[in-house]
């Protein structure tokens, strides 16, 4: 069976996350899509905080004859992304995500303060992660 490129589908879990991806514009350059941090959070000093993206996402593949299908070996990457100014780390510096089937759970990742006197606030609608699908190029 002939493959065109895969397409990530994001599916909102939490409703605040509704109004985050709605206003956002995915450049036509950019690898990935950004994924924003829903509420207001402080990460306390030299500690690892669970955070929940309030989403999910699944990957689908459209075959020569227009029908979807879930591609069962297929994995994508979330990336950290503009951490660098931040005393934020991504626990498992790369997450690769099972993309074999739709799923109703939401996206939690892991962030360790690296700071150990402050705590970070990250506010509602920060992203510092990007998903990227298996199937990226690099923009022209």
């Amino acid at each position: 069976m002939n493959f065109q490129p895969m397409n990530l589908t994001l599916t909102i879990i939490d409703p605040l996350a509704t109004h985050l991806y709605k206003m956002d514009k995915v450049e036509k350059n950019e690898p990935g899509i950004k994924l924003y941090f829903i509420e207001d959070q402080t990460i306390p000093a030299g500690e690892t905080t669970v955070v929940d993206l309030g989403i999910s996402l699944s990957a689908k593949f459209y075959n020569i004859n227009g029908k979807t299908t879930l591609f069962k070996s297929s994995n994508f990457d979330i990336i950290p992304f503009n951490l660098q100014a931040t005393t934020l780390r991504l626990t498992n510096s790369i997450i690769i995500v099972n993309a074999i089937k739709d799923t109703n759970e939401s996206l939690k990742v892991h962030f360790d303060n690296i700071d150990c006197e402050n705590s970070f606030k990250i506010k509602r609608g920060t992203s510092y992660l990007q998903v990227l699908s298996p199937n990226r190029v690099q923009p022209k």
